[in-house]
């Protein structure tokens, strides 16, 4: 796992993404991408019984959110959405 997170911290830093790479939070990403980042730098540190959970936690808020509902109705609507983070 550790190898996994040092590829990813690289290929961020060669993006020019290097505050990413560190764990830096997105103000302006939706609520998704925020927990994936969160999801994949907690990630090397669990185990794969802790690693499912913490997954199932993050997943529920996204499902929960109003970016959700956003998401799909602009999809249903074919606009682009309007992301608020919540």
């Amino acid at each position: 796992m550790i190898r996994t997170r040092a590829a990813l911290v690289a290929a961020l830093v060669c993006t020019g993404r290097p505050a990413i790479a560190q764990g830096a939070p997105l103000p302006s990403s939706t609520l998704a991408v925020r927990n994936t980042l969160k999801m994949v730098h907690e990630a090397p540190e669990l185990t794969e019984a802790e690693a499912w959970p913490r997954n199932f936690e993050l997943a529920i808020e996204v499902f929960q959110s109003k970016d959700s509902i956003e998401g799909a109705t602009a999809f249903a609507e074919k606009r682009e959405p309007k992301w608020t983070g919540t």
